[in-house]
């Protein structure tokens, strides 16, 4: 009996040393009143103040209790099964909403378009009457009956003068206004005085007047003729040994006019007052005009001439295309450095050029070149 006591003691002991870790293991899993109760009994059991009936009991105790707290702490691990004590406030839900259905489209009605109405109108008869058609090639000058045109090597050259009478002629009281537009251009060698800001008087040399508006009128003396000169026209003077060279470049109508001297003209001239047209040239000379001064040197080429008055008065025409090209005073004029009137004169000067040259052809003679100045036309000798 008593190896069978030392043997149970044994036992009892070895069961004990296999189930004291295994209870402490579950002891750190239980809340604290079940703690309390485990460890109590634990104590008990290694005094050895527990009997072995009461050992038994406990421990099948023990056994029960843990089975019916497996369900509490089995939420304390990852991944159970268990209700979670501190449960997480619900979060937004990730799932994306639905797409929205698509559009649906509706085919509008096809648009039927009226017929176009059809506007009946009575028969009619057009009636167009005759335009006349200006020979103005510029389309800046108008044209009065002023401008002579003259067909090469026909025609009368008197076209191109007109014989007013003497009360015709400007005197000093008709000289008034404004002088701002009155101007007077001199070569070097030019022997000339302006007696007051509406005239002048030319003794020896070569001038360019030219009257724009507002100025009215101007009266240049020399010693064969006096010359008048209107608003809108330009002339060219020139006296040399006792001949009178006359050139009217713009003034249409009768704004250029002469009035021949009484003294050298009187016996051999009814009436002394003559007009130019523009592109014609007036001679007037104290003694016969020869061929060396209807053709002059000078680089204006001219064509068709007629001599006046026993030979004193000469008329003839140039072009102004030459003019414009060979004066030394249209040069200076035409200058980068010259004011706005000499290059509204200069201006005013091409726009006949073209009008002439359109109106009256070619046909020009250069004695510089002793050339024509135009294809199939010759100059005609003086009469």
């Amino acid at each position: 009996s008593s190896k069978q006591f030392a043997f149970s003691r044994c036992q009892y002991w070895t069961r004990l040393r296999l189930l004291a870790p295994i209870s402490l293991r579950i002891l750190w899993q239980l809340p604290a009143r079940e703690e309390v109760f485990l460890q109590s009994g634990f104590r008990r059991i290694a005094r050895g103040s527990l009997p072995v009936l009461l050992l038994g009991l406990y421990l099948a105790l023990t056994g029960c209790l843990l089975t019916a707290l497996q369900p509490s702490y089995a939420s304390y691990y990852p991944g159970g099964s268990g209700p979670d004590p501190d449960p997480d406030p619900p979060g937004p839900s990730l799932t994306p909403p639905p797409p929205p259905p698509p559009p649906t489209f509706v085919t509008p009605p096809p648009v039927t378009s009226a017929p176009p109405s059809v506007l009946s109108l009575p028969p009619f008869h057009l009636f167009v009457p005759a335009v006349p058609v200006s020979r103005d090639v510029t389309g800046n000058i108008d044209l009065p009956a002023g401008i002579g045109a003259a067909a090469p090597g026909g025609g009368d050259i008197l076209c191109g003068l007109s014989v007013l009478p003497d009360a015709d002629f400007p005197q000093e009281k008709d000289l008034r206004g404004s002088s701002d537009w009155i101007i007077i251009r001199a070569l070097p060698d030019t022997v000339y005085e302006r007696s007051t800001p509406y005239s002048a008087r030319l003794k020896e040399g070569y001038l360019l007047v030219s009257v724009r508006r507002p100025s009215r009128l101007a009266l240049i003396e020399t010693p064969e003729a006096e010359i008048s000169l209107s608003a809108e026209g330009d002339v060219m003077l020139q006296f040399d040994r006792g001949l009178l060279r006359v050139l009217n470049i713009t003034g249409r109508g009768t704004v250029l006019k002469v009035k021949l001297s009484s003294r050298l003209f009187g016996n051999v001239l009814k009436s002394r007052v003559l007009s130019l047209k523009p592109g014609f040239e007036l001679l007037a000379s104290q003694a016969q005009i020869g061929r060396s001064q209807l053709r002059p040197p000078d680089g204006i080429a001219r064509r068709r001439f007629k001599v006046l008055a026993q030979g004193r008065v000469a008329l003839s025409e140039f072009s102004l295309a030459s003019v414009l090209e060979s004066s030394a005073l249209v040069a200076e004029m035409s200058q980068k450095d010259a004011d706005n009137k000499a290059r509204r004169i200069v201006s005013e000067m091409s726009k006949m050029a073209a009008v002439l040259n359109y109106l009256n052809g070619s046909g020009y003679t250069n004695e510089n070149t002793g050339l024509a100045q135009g294809a199939g036309q010759s100059s005609q000798r003086p009469e």
